[in-house]
């Protein structure tokens, strides 16, 4: 069986730490936004920039990596009456000193010479019609259904997650809302010489607020390769979540069923979240959390891992993520997450304190624990435009199941946000 896959860098805080809005904002809402009669224009600009000491995640006590890296956006929309609207977001993502230099004798000064292949690229790039109540959106778009479980923005990453993608959603917030969309994730006439299937995807969700306390929102959505031999997924399920007198809960339920030829799997996923916040000095939050992956070996079970597809997990199964890849970071023996947490927001200041307990749901070796993780982050606000966050979080690995070494591994950073 293969090793877990070292995820290069973490991936989406939840608060304080919000996800980009798919579909791109709209010029009118924008401050800076230039009206020719029933044309309307925006800028918008990010730098965020973000330092971090990453430990050695195979647990195994190597070397420690400081590293620091930046997210670079210009974007403009373009607004005609309430008709149609342009948007396109460009990026610039690095890591700072990656910069290289052809072999001597060229020129070795990188601040003058250097070059990052592939650095800069389109973020978000459509156009959008509006059809009634619908807007249609074709092109390249940030799309995020719920609460990102399963298809997400992934926006603590620096470069984010886009789809290439025909979508259609609807325009106004309110009781009830929808997205659904088609995307090509891989056309190998492009890249004929790849290794993987092409792979399209389409995808519905839909929201439902019936009562301040209860909202539904269903899911579906099939993943299909351009070849019957290999691997096809459905994925299907729905949220619910709601609020009352300081109590709110969320909860999740899906399931998975992938197939090679005739060959069917099936897998699940579970999650519940309950939180209570008194209405006092700092507003203190505190919660539970419990979520349940399936495992198993897709080559010799029949209810295998859960995969979480397009999902932001970082925002679900701690900041450290080691398990940011469902399931090659559990060794298809699934996810046993219980979690508390405090979280507090006083002003222009929050910070959430969480506590993780990591265990398999598909093995039956010894040490069948992965491990423990506690997660401290912080935000606060100079501006509505400028951020500082700050956090860390420490891996204990406990037990044999996570199949890596026995050391801890600490991860810190610190990030400037700066939108426009």
């Amino acid at each position: 069986m293969a090793p877990p896959v070292e995820p290069a860098k973490p991936a989406d805080h939840p608060k304080p730490d919000a996800a980009a809005k798919p579909g791109g904002e709209k010029p009118k809402d924008e401050k800076l936004a230039l009206v020719l009669g029933d044309l309307s224009v925006a800028p918008r600009a990010q730098l965020r920039v973000r330092g971090e000491l990453i430990g050695d995640r195979t647990l195994a006590g190597g070397v420690s990596q400081t590293v620091f890296t930046h997210r670079a956006r210009l974007g403009l929309g373009a607004e005609w009456k309430d008709v149609a609207r342009l948007v396109v977001d460009v990026q610039d993502v690095r890591g700072w000193g990656a910069e290289v230099t052809a072999a001597p004798p060229a020129p070795q000064d990188v601040t003058l010479f250097g070059k990052v292949a592939g650095s800069v690229d389109l973020q978000q790039a459509f156009a959008a019609v509006a059809l009634g109540p619908a807007e249609l959106r074709v092109g390249r778009q940030a799309i995020a259904f719920s609460n990102e479980r399963v298809i997400g923005g992934v926006d603590w990453t620096q470069q984010g997650r886009s789809f290439d993608a025909i979508a259609i959603a609807s325009k106004a917030p309110g009781t009830f809302g929808y997205t659904g969309f088609c995307s090509i994730v891989r056309d190998l006439d492009f890249v004929p010489t790849a290794t993987t299937p092409g792979l399209a995807l389409c995808a519905v969700n839909v929201e439902h607020k019936v009562l301040p306390a209860f909202r539904y929102a269903p899911i579906v959505m099939v993943e299909m390769t351009d070849n019957d031999t290999l691997l096809s997924r459905a994925t299907f399920g729905a949220r619910f979540d709601g609020a009352v007198a300081g109590f709110s809960y969320d909860v999740d339920a899906l399931g998975q069923t992938s197939w090679v030829g005739r060959d069917v799997k099936l897998a699940y996923l579970a999650g519940v979240r309950a939180n209570y916040e008194v209405d006092t000095m700092l507003h203190p939050k505190a919660g539970v959390t419990l979520d349940y992956v399936s495992g198993g070996d897709p080559a010799t079970a029949d209810v295998v891992t859960f995969d979480t597809t397009y999902g932001t997990n970082h925002k679900f199964y701690g900041f450290q993520d080691l398990f940011l890849n469902l399931p090659v970071h559990t060794l298809n023996r699934g996810l046993l997450d219980a979690a508390v947490n405090l979280a507090v927001t006083e002003g222009p200041f929050s910070a959430q304190l969480a506590v993780h307990a990591f265990a398999p749901t598909a093995y039956d070796g010894p040490g069948a624990f992965y491990g423990i993780e506690p997660d401290l982050v912080g935000k606060y606000d100079l501006s509505k435009q400028v951020s500082l966050h700050l956090g860390g979080s420490l891996f204990v690995p406990v037990g044999e199941a996570l199949g890596r070494g026995d050391q801890t591994a600490p991860w810190l950073y610190g990030m400037l946000d700066v939108k426009l």
